[in-house]
């Protein structure tokens, strides 16, 4: 257990501390964007790139275990979105942002410190992140521009949608440093050297600009809500790791280092980019907040109990 401790507890009290800094008002909480803005940009990109760059190949192409991570993924998001719709009748946005709270993780910002801290392997969470953002990502900004369109509103067009997975930094670096590994392409060692200096310094960042940002004022359950939010929070927190065990070992029949990044990953928060849009959209913007706010916060004691679980 003490190790399991080492692992979680300095990832939840960065958070922490941030979201006290933005209480406290010694960091302005709309500082986080700039933080994320930062991470994204600069520190997480030559982080990723440089790891994939190291990774065999053959480990990066694990087609059971992201298959495992898609079936579980895909299975929750059908069941949120019949309960969404016929249990709180949603429009077409306020659907897709209430299926992105249930099953969508926070998989750069926090999955990617705590598989580095916990297996120094980012390997499992590299593979979530480019799955989620190439293919769930365009999906929940389509929903989101057409039905911007059938409201009269300026939307964007379909390839500029699916272009928007691609140019992501995040997805862009990954993939590039994966290509430098499947063609064993040796890094000049002033890149090298750059990328270790900048990467690491997005790790602390982005667990502090996660902090920063649940200081703000715009995260509170109004009365009413509590139906729709609890069910996202059952949803990500506890339905979807219990189904990614269960599809990962007897449909997939994972292997003991692959399976405990699998259930991680399925408990990780609801990703911040959830609250992001609907505040870009101006739709679900409360419980949007809320469920990326309560998830993080059920996070510290769901995740370092998994940990314990699987033998750390």
């Amino acid at each position: 257990m003490t190790s399991v401790l080492s692992i979680s507890l300095p990832i939840f009290c960065i958070i922490f501390v941030g979201c006290i800094c933005g209480k406290k008002g010694v960091i302005a909480s709309d500082a986080s964007r700039i933080l994320s803005r930062y991470v994204f940009l600069f520190c997480m990109p030559p982080f990723l790139f440089l790891s994939m760059s190291r990774v065999p190949v053959r480990e990066v192409l694990n087609l059971s275990y992201l298959g495992a991570y898609a079936v579980t993924l895909i299975t929750t998001a059908g069941i949120s979105a019949v309960v969404g719709r016929l249990v709180f009748n949603y429009n077409v946005s306020e659907l897709a942002l209430h299926v992105m709270g249930a099953c969508y993780a926070n998989s750069a910002y926090l999955g990617i410190p705590l598989l580095a801290l916990a297996y120094g392997d980012i390997t499992p969470v590299v593979l979530i992140t480019i799955f989620q953002v190439i293919f769930i990502t365009p999906l929940i900004l389509l929903a989101l521009e057409l039905d911007q369109g059938r409201q009269g509103r300026k939307q964007k067009g379909v390839g500029a949608i699916l272009f928007i997975a691609f140019k992501n930094p995040i997805v862009a670096a990954s993939l590039l440093g994966i290509a430098c590994a499947w063609y064993g392409i040796r890094l000049p060692s002033l890149l090298v050297r750059v990328c270790e200096l900048v990467g690491p310094a997005g790790v602390p960042t982005a667990l502090f600009a996660i902090g920063l940002s649940l200081s703000d004022r715009e995260h509170k359950l109004e009365l009413g809500m509590g139906r729709e939010v609890g069910y996202m929070v059952g949803a990500k927190m506890f339905a979807q790791p219990l189904l990614a065990f269960l599809i990962g070992k007897f449909v997939f029949a994972l292997s003991n280092r692959w399976m405990a990044p699998l259930v991680i990953m399925s408990a990780m928060p609801t990703a911040m980019n959830n609250f992001l849009f609907s505040q870009t959209y101006g739709v679900y913007l409360r419980q949007s907040s809320a469920v990326v706010m309560i998830t993080t916060f059920l996070a510290v004691f769901t995740i370092s109990g998994l940990l314990f679980l699987f033998g750390l």
